[in-house]
């Protein structure tokens, strides 16, 4: 499945052929289609992913960032939270929120699909850069009638467990653990703070 018309980060070719001789451009414009048909009357949301990581260097986009956006065959620009403006590349991707409850941690399912050999290269950069720092993601989304800020914005999430196979991605996305962090931040040690011997 290809959703895209960039050659910068998924397949290179919109022309590639399928088993079902049909082109991936073809397929794309069919699935579309599709999903436009299937939403109710009202506004179309537009889901975007930014992955977080000084790693990155895409090309046609910012450094240290990956910006994808679902449901489209062409870039997308829309102003952030902080009002940036920002475009996101179509990418196909899916998101699997998890149910709201009380009881432990809720993790994001995340598949990103058909990603060229740059876009691997760039996530398995990662795990040679010099800082051995996470990816970082935030997960937004607008409403069709209104790109000037995102109606809803999960941000503050980290990438873990990322598996690559083929040209797939999957991986889960946490919030940061803010009920189990160490409060206060730095440990107290005698070396460091002599006051704790008296």
């Amino acid at each position: 499945m290809l959703m895209i018309s960039m050659a910068t980060l998924f397949t290179k070719s919109g022309t590639a052929q399928t088993g079902f001789g049909m082109s991936n451009a073809a397929i794309a414009r069919q699935l579309l289609d599709e999903i436009y048909a299937s939403v109710p009357t009202g506004t179309f949301k537009f889901q975007c992913i930014e992955l977080i990581h000084p790693a990155f260097n895409m090309e046609g986009m910012a450094p240290g960032r990956i910006r994808l956006v679902n449901y489209r065959l062409e870039p997308l620009t829309v102003t952030l939270e902080n009002g940036d403006v920002a475009t996101f590349q179509a990418g196909a991707f899916s998101i699997k929120f998890p149910e709201k409850s009380t009881h432990g941690r809720r993790d994001i399912q995340l598949i990103l699909d058909s990603l060229s050999t740059d876009a691997v290269n760039q996530l398995e950069q990662v795990a040679d850069h010099s800082e051995r720092l996470r990816i970082t993601a935030v997960v937004r989304e607008y409403a069709e009638t209104n790109l000037d800020y995102p109606g809803r914005i999960d941000n503050r999430l980290t990438v873990i467990n990322p598996t690559i196979s083929g040209a797939r991605v999957q991986c889960s996305l946490v919030f940061n653990d803010t009920i189990n962090k160490t409060i206060p931040s730095i440990l107290y040690e005698l070396a460091t703070h002599p006051a704790l011997a008296s």
